[in-house]
């Protein structure tokens, strides 16, 4: 588990991580800090009432793909979130990139 000082706090969660032969996802829920640890307030942050905000990453050509997936509970699927610039997703996932 690393933490952003100041910044979102990324759980390592193998519960969201993805396996299909060589193409493998690993799953970090956010949470708004290390102290509060609280993945609800990103969740409502970026519009939803419930369920997770996940940061992940995948090798894709041997190179670090990063995303950020929403999911309404540990048991679904994902959907893909578009990090557009200046929006609280894309400085979720620049967060993201540079600990990871």
């Amino acid at each position: 588990m690393k933490e952003v000082k100041g910044g979102y706090y990324f759980k390592r969660d193998s519960a969201f991580d993805y396996n299909a032969g060589s193409l493998s996802s690993y799953g970090y829920v956010v949470m708004n800090d290390s102290f509060h640890q609280d993945s609800n307030a990103v969740t409502q942050s970026l519009g939803y009432s419930s369920g997770y905000i996940v940061a992940k990453y995948r090798y894709v050509n041997n190179q670090k793909d990063y995303y950020l997936q929403y999911f309404s509970s540990k048991y679904g699927s994902g959907t893909n979130i578009w990090a557009y610039a200046g929006s609280p997703a894309y400085n979720i996932l620049n967060e993201f990139k540079n600990k990871y």
